[in-house]
């Protein structure tokens, strides 16, 4: 089993002009926030990663975006995922705020790391590409924070249960309803 010090995959096409919204991430990270990066290791999942994607599936299912698929497993490059289907070149507002989660999860646990230069750079730097200005993006992380703060519970049982497995659409609305996510051996 191999080790990784201090890096995430990054890959973000989160349906700024794509037909899909998958956010996870790539780049070395020498942030006070990186602690929680410091080692990926392949097929394990990690609770810094849960929670990152757990941020983008509460805030995009809050907004109304239909979860294709989320994992806090490695993915190819890619350290976890958040899928949300979309039509082809569908930009909305929903999915920029749904990108600003974890620039909004960063800003509550690591204040004093700059966008730029913490795990999130790269959230922001897509947020930055894909709203028309800064006072935009600034407006979508104010809105994430909001709908995170409002729905600590939910993103708490979002993220255990990926550090469980990957979930579907069914399970969101089961964890919504309080239940336990459908087993992994049923297709899920």
């Amino acid at each position: 089993m191999s080790v990784s010090a201090v890096t995430a995959p990054h890959t973000s096409t989160q349906g700024y002009g794509g037909s899909r919204a998958i956010i996870s991430h790539k780049g070395a990270f020498a942030t006070p926030c990186a602690a929680r990066y410091l080692m990926i290791v392949p097929s394990q999942r990690t609770l810094a990663v849960a929670q990152h994607e757990a941020a983008h599936v509460v805030v995009g299912v809050a907004l109304g975006l239909k979860l294709g698929r989320a994992s806090a497993m490695p993915w190819g490059d890619a350290a976890g995922y958040c899928w949300f289907p979309l039509p082809p070149r569908r930009r909305t507002w929903a999915d920029a705020v749904t990108g600003a989660a974890w620039v909004a999860w960063e800003r509550a646990v690591a204040p004093h790391v700059a966008d730029a230069e913490g795990v999130q750079c790269h959230d922001w730097a897509d947020l930055l590409a894909a709203t028309p200005s800064r006072h935009d993006a600034e407006t979508c992380v104010r809105a994430a924070a909001a709908l995170l703060t409002t729905l600590s519970g939910a993103h708490a049982r979002v993220t255990r249960a990926l550090l469980e497995r990957d979930l579907g659409p069914d399970d969101i609305a089961a964890l919504a309803r309080g239940e336990r996510p459908s087993a992994p051996d049923d297709g899920a």
